[in-house]
């Protein structure tokens, strides 16, 4: 059995009228936080879903994510139950960084 791919790349497309920038600021809507991790955890059910997404650490916030961008959720195996992930705009800019442990999806169901 190949082993398991170390990296994963997640790329989308945030609407422009996307519902949560509507309070997020009026006149200059952004992309609530929440809905980015969203994306993180989307993402890494796509890369890893034998694994289950538990804790997330070490969250920053570094930029903002305007609707109708790109957004691409990059995440890297740090160990078997550790990951780390780097989120980025459509030009690259670094909008949110953190890591995350995992459980077996699995144990989630007993």
């Amino acid at each position: 059995m190949p082993p398991e791919p170390s990296e994963f790349e997640y790329v989308t497309a945030i609407a422009k009228d996307h519902p949560a920038s509507n309070g997020h600021f009026v006149g200059n809507p952004i992309i609530p936080g929440a809905v980015i991790m969203e994306h993180v955890r989307i993402a890494f059910a796509q890369f890893r879903g034998d694994l289950h997404l538990k804790r997330m650490t070490k969250v920053k916030n570094l930029s903002v994510l305007k609707p109708g961008n790109t957004l691409t959720v990059r995440i890297r195996s740090k160990s078997e139950e550790s990951f780390s992930f780097s989120c980025l705009d459509c030009d690259d800019t670094e909008i949110a960084a953190g890591s995350f442990h995992s459980t077996p999806l699995a144990a989630t169901r007993q």
